[in-house]
């Protein structure tokens, strides 16, 4: 079972109908309309560090004034601008930070907590689709290495003729006697003609081996990259339990079309992505700029042609109706 039909099944008998669950968003209020249209310029651009270093200030004024909901949003429209321009980790961080600002809020209300954590738990499940290969190659690292098969012993020769091993014996008895022989009369000589013969040297003394070098691990970077890392399945379930609670309006069954979508986007699984986005929610910015662009990775040129019109045509002032103007901008620019 993939991923994404995982996630289907958890939450197919969740169908409620109602507007956009995001749309209602009750634990997080709209940021000012002065900050909003920044970050939609930044979005725009598709500049994330641009929109990180601008959000700082307003984010801890909303915290001082403890404006938590506003915090919260203004967080979590950060992490959809660093997602979407492909910054994992500052995508995270600004997810992160969302929702303990959202969480801070007096009186929440369990719908509203379950939002939160639905959020969360939708954005990471991207976040780790998206750096699928880094922790694969991550998790390889910490994994012991075996060790090398020892080496087969050789065969065992075969028995020889006992008359033949004697023959072979009494040769090289007879030899030695012969070498021992030439040996003694070499040394006579030699007595004879140097008598002051030199005292041999002295043995050198063996040098201490070297201990052996520490293998290099590599354990310390893996391990901080898997501190915190979770399966895609892991958060796609963490998600899907959050709208079973129930988060205070919404369509599931869009809802979990969108994620399923999203995340076989981002792993690159890209006809998967179309059959479960045609299922979310067509009136949601960002549900039409990745089908253009699912379609276009496809081939599909005909199909990528209509949806980036579509995406041109999206008025929306927010940072995904920026963003899939943004995919409709440079798509047709590739005609």
């Amino acid at each position: 079972m993939t991923v994404t039909r995982f996630f289907q099944i958890a939450v197919a008998t969740v169908l409620v109908s109602s507007p956009s669950l995001f749309a209602q968003a009750p634990a997080a209020p709209a940021p000012a309309p002065a900050e909003q249209g920044k970050l939609v310029s930044f979005a725009s651009t598709g500049d994330c560090k641009g929109a990180v270093q601008y959000a700082k200030g307003p984010y801890n004024a909303a915290l001082d004034g403890s404006h938590f909901g506003d915090a919260a949003q203004m967080a979590n429209d950060v992490a959809e601008i660093c997602l979407n321009a492909g910054d994992a980790g500052s995508a995270e961080e600004w997810a992160r930070m969302s929702y303990a600002a959202g969480m801070q809020q007096d009186g929440l209300k369990p719908a509203e907590s379950n939002l939160l954590d639905f959020r969360w738990n939708a954005t990471m499940a991207r976040i780790d689709a998206m750096r699928g290969d880094t922790l694969a190659k991550a998790r390889e690292a910490l994994e012991p290495k075996k060790a090398p098969e020892p080496a087969a012993e050789p065969a065992p020769a075969k028995a020889e003729d006992k008359n033949a091993k004697d023959e072979k014996k009494d040769k090289k008895d007879k030899k030695d006697k012969k070498n021992k022989k030439d040996e003694k009369d070499k040394d006579a000589k030699q007595a004879k003609a140097a008598p002051e013969a030199a005292k041999p040297a002295a043995a050198e003394k063996p040098k201490a081996a070297a201990p052996p070098a520490a293998a290099d691990t590599g354990r310390v970077s893996a391990k901080e990259l898997l501190a915190e890392a979770e399966t895609v399945e892991n958060r796609m379930a963490a998600a899907a339990l959050a709208l079973k609670k129930g988060v205070g309006g919404g369509n599931p069954a869009q809802l979990t079309a969108f994620l399923s979508g999203a995340v076989a986007f981002d792993q690159g699984d890209f006809k998967s992505a179309v059959t479960d986005l045609q299922q979310a929610d067509q009136a949601d910015p960002l549900v039409v700029a990745l089908l253009a662009q699912a379609y276009a990775k496809q081939g599909d040129t005909a199909q990528a042609e209509q949806f980036y019109q579509k995406a041109a045509a999206i008025t929306a002032q927010t940072p995904n109706g920026a963003y899939a103007r943004l995919v409709a901008q440079k798509g047709m620019a590739k005609k």
